[in-house]
């Protein structure tokens, strides 16, 4: 076969026919041999493109370095041609001629880069591989499983090649197969086309392809439809100009349980350039359909080409597992980092000690029509299955000293078994048990599970020692085990002896006694495998049974059970010490200040927070509590000794956390949706480092002075800001807690005399509190609304009415207020030329975009301040061609469109309209530059396919783009010098719809929001 047969073939007339243009990529390895040149060819392909331009361009990556230094390159080089010139060209690279001789004799042209790459030839040793179909790599039916498949991840593909018959050396380097450069060309290769060579695609390895889908148009376009419903399956299928079919057969398929039970076939004429359809009517229910189309050939009726094949399944039924997390987070073990400390076993390590508390739930859902002989089937294979051995749930896990990973490995045993059984109970006999097994079984018991533990009590010497450690393990560790009992039994001893002493780990059904699950274990969890092998074993259900009737006899005799700690009838706050003396009066608490000493001031501090703790919290709540300077000055004592505590590194992301908010500016404050109720339920303003003493003498100072308080505050964020990550002490921590009771305070109604600490300060976060409570005091009507605003400097005042007005959403009737400082605003504050940088203040103090805005701000703010030309229409312009461009130059979203960047983009057209012809060329080449960029990617050969997020996103885009072109020039006058310029730019893009389909076109959003439609075309 010779390749005049490849060029005749009409399978290929999408790329090979007249008038057509082609895109050919060759994927070569460049390297320098004895100071020659040497390439090497890995794949190539041909496909169908919108244009051509007869130009080389390369792409390369340096990947390997061999023995001599000089580097080895993967290297792809294409050229966009008409049909004519890629037939000549695929004949000379055939008979071996190089690129350079080709070019001159077909005058096609390089590029810089490119012309370093002009010797490059094809492999002597070639052939043909004659034009096939290959079902598209997504495709189900049973015979297309093996064998090549389509280039195209969705679509079927017809497909001829020129192949090498000498790929042994492609990966070779000094004649040494190498596995690098292997693995980068592949990759490099994969990245650009989507193509395994190392595996799905090994067969295309050396190759030069020629390909297209009969699925799609030149412009990667679906031609064919489908619609499927239960009881009809509809097709529609758009032929482009070269085929020239007799018919079209479709033939569909139904299939129940993987069996065929009905088809239907049906021959529809075929007239060019029209559009083909049918639909079919099933009578029967089905899981699994297929539907095949071929072409007959015009002038060979006989002759048959398969143009689509696809086969789908549907689900009958599913099972749902559904988890809601409720609490997690990781706990520090001493105990555990003896294990393994390979930075390999890091990760597991640091996993091992992680936990989460979650509420499990499982759905089963069923079709409406599963075939009675497949439930039957379904139950009985089940059935069957549980007369055969399984692969045994216990485990052995090697000494400690002997292997370090042993005890990770140990964990990691327990972890999948809490979660395997959830939602059940757990019994544990363990003569040794203390408080190691309690973290361990702590971290990964889920809610609503309950821990019972039988042990033994040591010893009459022993056992209220073991009691208190009991309590003090679950005091530390009480919220893992919200939601759950963990109850503690000593089992009476024998003569003096413990009554058990094998290990047993006993499942439950949850609050039963019903048993699931049993497991013997060879040591105690104390000390799990640090002296000895661990084994578990599965107690076999038969045996489970006898151990069962073994533990209730043991446990029914009288008096054999003492309940050593019980959750349920001990309620502990882990933050309340026990034996403290209540206070009863705001007297005592005075009087108690009053006797506190300079030499034991953090212990008294501390006893004074322990008691209060215990105490009504009425006390100091009372409006009337105030403490004496004196009073004051000894608890800002306090502080500034414990300020200086350092923090543990288990606490460092913590403060890490609370830092972030004191380094944050006042701009990015007031820019920012955060509102101050956050702070009283954010976890980065409560932490554990803190005692009663930290907590109540923050609120005793606050509470009785609010201007010394803020001070306070004042000088711990500037410490914060000068530390270095090296000195992170106890200051983080007392100043997030400060934030979060100045948070409630504010919500409360904090005294006024505060507020000036708070508008004067240059600490972000403290200003942003200042400007809530003034906006609080205004919108309550306490006082005449101009009054507070002269607390405020000259400089700040113009910030905080903009921020009240532009952040305050007022429905129905204007509130009083709003208008008297809108009023002030635009007679006193603005009643001169507007500056640009009083015009970003004015419109950038939202915690919104500009399209968020309510409109009565352009009404009663902007529009009066453009009339009186006080305001420069460029200035307000400029501001929403910032924002519409942030909205474009943004890589974190998709150009998923709503209504506020559709605002944007409206009010933007508006503005730009009477703009400046400066500005409007400007915008005009930002846009379109933006079009540029989108049009290149949307253009892209078989992006569609190959990379179909980000195309949609930039067919997003892009329709966002011509949809505010649109919008503008609506606008418009059409006597302005740019008005043509705008109107070119539309024309040109709206010729890249064509690259959209119908189908695709109903998920675009900008699209709907601007009325655009593809149809004109």
């Amino acid at each position: 076969m010779n390749i005049e047969n490849i060029f005749k073939d009409k399978r290929l007339a999408p790329v090979l026919s007249e008038n057509n243009a082609c895109y050919l990529s060759l994927w070569l390895i460049s390297s320098i041999k004895h100071g020659s040149k040497m390439y090497r060819h890995i794949y190539g392909r041909v496909i169908p493109y919108s244009f051509s331009d007869d130009k080389w361009r390369v792409e390369e990556n340096v990947k390997v370095l061999n023995q001599d230094s000089q580097p080895i390159r993967v290297v792809n080089l294409h050229i966009k041609l008409n049909t004519t010139k890629i037939k000549a060209v695929l004949e000379y690279l055939y008979k071996g001629y190089d690129l350079e001789k080709i070019s001159t004799i077909l005058e096609l042209t390089f590029d810089k880069k490119c012309k370093l790459f002009s010797t490059f030839k094809l492999d002597k040793m070639l052939g043909i591989k004659p034009t096939a179909w290959l079902p598209s790599r997504m495709c189900l039916s049973v015979n297309e499983t093996i064998g090549l498949k389509s280039p195209l991840p969705n679509s079927s593909a017809y497909s001829a090649s020129i192949y090498s018959l000498d790929k042994d050396t492609i990966f070779d380097n000094e004649e040494i197969l190498d596995k690098q450069l292997v693995l980068d060309a592949s990759n490099c290769i994969e990245k650009n086309t989507k193509l395994n060579l190392l595996g799905l695609d090994s067969d295309r390895l050396g190759n030069l392809e020629i390909f297209h889908s009969p699925e799609l148009n030149v412009n990667s376009v679906k031609k064919l439809q489908l619609f499927y419903k239960n009881e009809k399956v509809s097709f529609k299928y758009i032929p482009e100009r070269y085929e020239n079919w007799a018919a079209l057969n479709v033939t569909v398929k139904l299939f129940l349980d993987n069996i065929e039970i009905e088809k239907h076939q049906i021959q529809t004429p075929f007239k060019q350039n029209e559009a083909c359809s049918h639909t079919f009517f099933l009578s029967q229910y089905y899981d699994g359909i297929q539907v095949n189309i071929s072409g007959q050939l015009k002038q060979e009726s006989s002759l048959v080409t398969t143009i689509f094949s696809q086969r789908q399944n549907f689900i009958n039924s599913i099972n749902v597992g559904m988890n809601i997390i409720e609490l997690s987070g990781k706990l520090k073990l001493d105990w555990l980092d003896k294990g393994s400390q390979q930075k390999k076993d890091l990760a597991r390590l640091n996993n091992t000690k992680s936990f989460s508390k979650y509420q499990s739930s499982d759905i089963h859902v069923k079709g409406p029509n599963i075939p009675k002989w497949e439930l039957a089937d379904n139950n009985f294979k089940i059935k069957i299955s549980s007369l055969f051995m399984k692969k045994s749930e216990g485990d052995f896990f090697e000494k400690l000293a002997d292997n370090g990973r042993s005890r990770i490995e140990v964990v990691e045993w327990f972890q999948k078994l809490f979660k395997k059984y959830s939602s059940h109970d757990f019994h544990v006999f363990d003569p040794f048990w203390e408080t190691n097994g309690t973290t361990l079984f702590a971290k990964d018991l889920n809610k609503g599970s309950n821990l019972f533990i039988y042990t033994d009590s040591g010893g009459e010497d022993k056992k209220q020692e073991k009691i208190e450690n009991f309590k003090k393990c679950y005091e530390s560790m009480a919220p893992l085990f919200l939601g759950s009992r963990f109850k503690v039994s000593f089992v009476s001893r024998k003569g003096g002896n413990p009554a058990i002493h094998d290990r047993y780990f006993l499942i439950t059904e949850k609050d039963s006694s019903t048993l699931v699950k049993g497991f013997h274990l060879s040591n105690s969890i104390q000390k799990a495998n640090e002296n000895h092998p661990l084994l578990i074993t599965l107690i076999e259900e038969s045996t489970l049974e006898k151990v069962t009737l073994y533990l209730s006899g043991l446990l029914s005799k009288k008096s054999a059970l003492e309940t050593a700690f019980d959750s349920k009838s001990e309620v502990i706050n882990p933050h309340t010490p026990s034996s403290i003396v209540e206070f009863n009066s705001i007297l005592e608490v005075k009087m108690f200040l009053n006797l506190c000493s300079h030499d034991s001031l953090e212990e008294d501090i501390e006893l004074l927070g322990n008691r209060l703790a215990n105490s009504n919290g009425s006390i100091i709540s009372n409006d009337s509590f105030a403490l004496s300077d004196e009073n004051i000055e000894l608890l800002l004592q306090y502080l500034s000794i414990r300020k200086m505590g350092c923090i543990a590194d288990s606490n460092i992301t913590d403060i890490l956390s609370m830092n972030s908010f004191i380094n944050k500016d006042f701009k990015s404050w007031i820019q920012s949706s955060y509102q101050f109720e956050h702070l009283i339920r954010s976890s980065c303003f409560k932490s554990s480092v803190m005692n009663w003493g930290d907590f109540f003498a923050v609120q005793l100072i606050l509470k009785s002075s609010p201007e010394r308080f803020t001070s306070l505050l004042q000088e711990w964020a500037k410490e914060i800001q000068l530390q270095t990550d090296e000195q992170y002490t106890l200051t983080s921590v007392l100043f997030a807690y400060g934030l979060r009771e100045l948070s409630l305070s504010l919500m409360l109604g904090t005294p006024s005399y505060s507020l000036s600490n708070l508008l004067c300060c240059n600490i972000g976060i403290l200003k942003w509190f200042g400007y809530h409570l003034l906006g609080c005091l205004i919108q309550k009507n306490k006082g005449n609304v101009i009054d507070f605003i002269e607390q405020i400097s000259d400089k700040d005042k113009l910030h905080f009415i903009a921020w009240i007005l532009t952040n305050e959403n007022p429905c129905g009737d204007l509130k009083p207020w709003f208008l008297e400082l809108s009023d002030y605003l635009n007679d006193d504050i603005l009643k001169l030329k507007v500056s640009s940088e009083q015009c970003e203040i004015l419109l950038g103090s939202s915690n919104t975009n500009l399209g968020q805005l309510n409109p009565w701000i352009y009404d009663k703010v902007i529009q009066p301040l453009l009339e009186s030309e006080r305001l420069h229409i460029d200035d307000i312009t400029q501001l929403f061609i910032i924002e519409q461009m942030k909205l474009w130059n943004n890589s974190n979203v998709n150009y998923t469109m709503g209504d506020s960047e559709f605002s944007i983009s409206m009010k933007l057209a508006g503005f730009l309209s009477q703009a400046s012809c400066q500005l409007k060329s400007q915008f005009l080449n930002d846009i379109t530059e933006k079009a540029r960029g989108a049009e290149r990617f949307i253009r892209k050969p078989l992006a569609c396919e190959l990379y179909h997020e980000k195309w949609s996103e930039s067919v997003e885009l892009y329709t966002w783009l011509y949809g505010a072109l649109s919008q503008i020039i609506i606008k418009l006058d059409i006597t302005s010098p740019k008005y043509n310029e705008f109107v070119e730019l539309q024309k040109n893009l709206f010729e890249l719809f064509n690259y959209v389909s119908a189908s695709h076109w109903e998920t675009v959003t900008s699209g709907k929001f601007f009325k655009v439609n593809i149809e004109q075309n």
